[in-house]
């Protein structure tokens, strides 16, 4: 208001001697004239004297009004300016000088105003400071992976996390550059995933692997969700990701247990069995040992007599030949009989598998001669020692190497091998195999041929030489294996501890080398 009024003023005081004077000469002329009888010539120069006086009042008003608005227009340009000062101090938010409060009220409320305004844009300009300073600590220290997408799922953030594990910078993850870290396997996948979870407005849950690399593979759990505006709008994604490696590889050990487990349960079940069959055996056995083996006695040691005291050319001689030796052969079923009801103790000491590998196939060798069968050894050089029961060792190589000869009739080859095997879950092994190009096992066959009284073979032994077989190994703390195919031969693979000792070692023994 004041400076409207100020305006106001000097236009008035310019307008004013003007009026005036125009108004005083009017009256004056008339006045001249018709009152007072004067020429016109006098009342002429009275006039123009009066209207230089006139003129030399309006000079003065003129100038005086000029001086009046330099002098308010100076103070205006002050206040302007001091305004103009707050203005940049608002924009650069540095502070301003006071801007003067004489006769500009309303320009210096507009200062203020600005003034208010700038303080209030520097707090909120600190508040966002401390905001993002907040949000830039909390994302480059959280344990895990975090990341902000656009509406279309293109990355524009990453945080420390995220490219540790990705091994990827910021700027290689930005857009859909983080798809490369996908593993292969699953890129096509949790893309799908992706867009499904953006067309549809839906949370995204995923398990997922990175490939880095290097080649080592990440086991990540991801999930993200909308983010929303303070006016509730979707403007994007946040997500994080969480590296779920060890609970994969807990799972997978878990899986590998319950695979043991149900083995071991499979084996317990059969155990059983054999173990039902084994009482009703030893009952078996212990009355035929008792009933059977005395008279067989008998008769062997009459026919042995009779045999000595026969000439070779009797025709009686043969007949008594052939009672002996089937009573011979009786006897060693009973000694099976006994030996697979009543197994004996395992007697453990320090053996070295080549000198068994070589004296079992020097006791065996006729045998392959006669069967014109090729043997053959490969024995490591620098094979350890191990604690083995070696006459049930020699047994069980001398009973593969039998049903290996047996199942070549026409000749073949033998290959007798023994190497150390690195440490697995079972520890270090020492792994003897024995392959035959024979005529192999039946598919069928091969789930039973260690369950006792079963012979792939049917018109030929008992069915107890390869159940023995495994019992033994067991008791040395290994396992036997079988690989064969009908027609094409077998493989039996023996695999025996490094480090299976008995409870208390004889003062001799050393440690195995």
């Amino acid at each position: 208001m004041k400076i409207r009024a100020h305006l106001f003023f000097l236009v008035f005081a310019a307008l004013l001697p003007i009026l005036l004077f125009s108004v005083a000469l009017t009256a004056l002329f008339w006045h001249e004239q018709y009152s007072t009888g004067v020429s016109q010539g006098a009342i002429e120069q009275s006039l123009w004297d009066v209207a230089l006086v006139v003129a030399a009042g309006g000079t003065a008003a003129l100038f005086l009004s000029i001086t009046l608005a330099w002098v308010l227009g100076k103070r205006i340009t002050r206040a302007v300016s001091g305004l103009a000062g707050v203005a940049r101090g608002l924009a650069t938010a540095q502070p301003a000088p006071p801007v003067p409060t004489a006769n500009v009220a309303e320009i210096n409320e507009t200062a203020d105003a600005f003034g208010e305004t700038r303080k209030q844009l520097q707090a909120c300009e600190r508040q966002l400071r401390e905001s993002e300073e907040k949000f830039r600590t909390l994302t480059t220290h959280a344990p895990v992976g975090i990341f902000l997408s656009d509406l279309k799922g293109d990355y524009y953030f990453v945080n420390r996390n995220w490219c540790a594990v990705s091994r990827m910078t910021v700027e290689q993850a930005r857009g859909t550059g983080w798809q490369r870290a996908l593993h292969p396997e699953d890129r096509d996948r949790v893309i799908a995933e992706w867009r499904a979870a953006l067309q549809q407005g839906l949370p995204f849950s995923s398990e997922f692997r990175f490939l880095q690399p290097n080649g080592t593979v990440t086991w990540l759990q991801g999930s993200a969700a909308e983010l929303r505006n303070s006016h509730d709008t979707v403007v994007g994604y946040i997500g994080t990701i969480s590296n779920i490696t060890g609970l994969k590889r807990a799972e997978e050990a878990m899986r590998l247990s319950e695979e043991k487990l149900r083995r071991q349960a499979q084996e317990l079940e059969q155990q059983l069995i054999a173990s039902g069959r084994l009482v009703s055996l030893g009952e078996v056995t212990a009355s035929m040992a008792h009933e059977f083996n005395n008279p067989l006695g008998i008769v062997m040691g009459f026919a042995q007599d009779m045999l000595s005291e026969t000439d070779p050319s009797s025709q009686h001689y043969q007949s008594l030949k052939i009672i002996d030796e089937e009573t011979r052969r009786c006897q060693k079923i009973i000694q099976e009989l006994l030996e697979f009801a009543r197994p004996k103790n395992t007697d453990l000491g320090r053996t070295d598998i080549k000198q068994i590998i070589e004296k079992t196939l020097t006791l065996v060798s006729n045998h392959l001669y006669k069967q014109k069968i090729e043997a053959t050894s490969v024995v490591d050089s620098n094979l350890p020692h191990i604690y083995a029961d070696v006459q049930q060792l020699e047994q069980v190589l001398v009973n593969l190497y039998l049903n290996a000869i047996d199942a070549m009739p026409i000749g073949g080859g033998l290959k007798v091998e023994a190497k150390r095997q690195s440490a697995d879950t079972s520890g270090a092994m020492i792994v003897i195999s024995i392959t035959d190009t024979g005529f192999g096992i039946d598919d069928k066959d091969l789930p039973k041929i260690f369950l006792p009284f079963f012979s792939a073979r049917k018109r030929k032994g008992l069915g107890l030489g390869l159940p023995i077989c495994e019992r033994i190994i067991k008791n040395h703390g290994g396992r036997i294996e079988v690989e064969s195919r009908s027609g094409k031969g077998s493989t039996f693979r023996i695999f025996l501890p490094l480090d299976h000792r008995p409870e208390r070692l004889p003062e001799t023994d050393t440690r195995p080398e």
